[in-house]
């Protein structure tokens, strides 16, 4: 679609559900290229819509969603016995692994398997953070074990250039349990991860953001949140923007906005919203701070 207009500029066939991979969004746009993951991967011109590669994934593995980008593009794989068949095609004791590709051919650079070879189930979700380098959640959500500070647990897991793994970076540390998971409550810059955590101290929640070391794994540092749980979080320019909220239950939405150097973690501004809007996603454009509302709707404001 061209994002001026609306307008149809191209399309292609998408196969079935069940000729997919085992990934909920079998195709995704960037490094000038729309990927499909079925059975293997087929790129086209983003642009145009005309074929560049098609390429076979590693022997005995079944792509779970592509993550183009300009150096590689990136895959997420279901790898395991042929002979154990799930009804969709991956095999029944699948362990999850990482690949890249090369843009312009389609040829494998590298594969690995997650650091903990974590194993393929209907009870891992999995999302890509980023495509380069490879950053990604993978979640499990255990019914009996949940908390009012998270419900989910798993690691963000990622990728150096060669495809050697980095430490997880675990959801739950001493740091507390990382909030929200994928990119409304986490970001990177492709050395660090930056994501929103909680804690208890005295039967009391905490709230914090917190930075991690991408190749260590280790926390590179933390601010607070006036015990405000943080809702959203944004990256750019060397900032860490958050908005935290106050009790979703309170007929007038009590919200703040950090932002934080990046580097040092150090605070650069903090502020209340001047209106009632609850914030859900913060984006900014030029000098302008946009945030979008749980209900679609947008309220621009402008930094001073």
């Amino acid at each position: 679609m061209d994002l001026k207009n609306g307008h149809e500029l191209w399309q292609s066939p998408v196969p079935a559900d069940d000729e997919t991979g085992f990934g909920p969004d079998p195709v995704a746009a960037g490094g000038g290229l729309a990927v499909l993951a079925d059975k293997g991967l087929r790129a086209v011109d983003v642009r145009t819509g005309a074929s560049r590669w098609t390429a076979a994934v590693v022997e005995h593995c079944l792509p779970g969603g592509a993550a183009p980008a300009e150096r590689h593009v990136a895959a997420l794989l279901a790898c395991g016995d042929p002979d154990k068949p799930w009804s969709d095609g991956a095999p029944a004791d699948a362990e999850l692994y990482a690949a890249a590709f090369a843009p312009t051919t389609g040829a494998l650079l590298w594969s690995a398997p997650f650091g903990d070879r974590e194993p393929v189930s209907r009870s891992v979700d999995t999302s890509v953070l980023s495509a380069d380098p490879l950053v990604v959640s993978v979640t499990t959500t255990p019914g009996s074990t949940s908390t009012s500070l998270s419900s989910a647990y798993g690691s963000y897991y990622s990728f150096g250039e060669d495809g050697s793994p980095n430490p997880p970076i675990d959801y739950d540390g001493d740091y507390g349990k990382l909030e929200s998971e994928g990119p409304l409550g986490a970001a990177t810059d492709g050395t660090r991860l930056y994501a929103l955590a909680g804690y208890y101290m005295k039967g009391v929640a905490r709230h914090r953001a917190v930075a991690f070391d991408l190749a260590t794994g280790r926390q590179v540092w933390s601010a607070g949140l006036d015990d405000l749980p943080g809702v959203g979080l944004h990256l750019r320019g060397g900032k860490v923007t958050v908005i935290a909220r106050g009790s979703a239950t309170s007929p007038v939405p009590d919200e703040d906005l950090y932002v934080f150097d990046a580097a040092t973690g150090k605070e650069r501004d903090v502020r209340d919203f001047h209106d009632d809007v609850p914030a859900d996603r913060i984006f900014e454009y030029r000098d302008l701070l946009i945030v979008v509302g749980p209900d679609a709707s947008f309220t621009a404001y402008e930094r001073s």
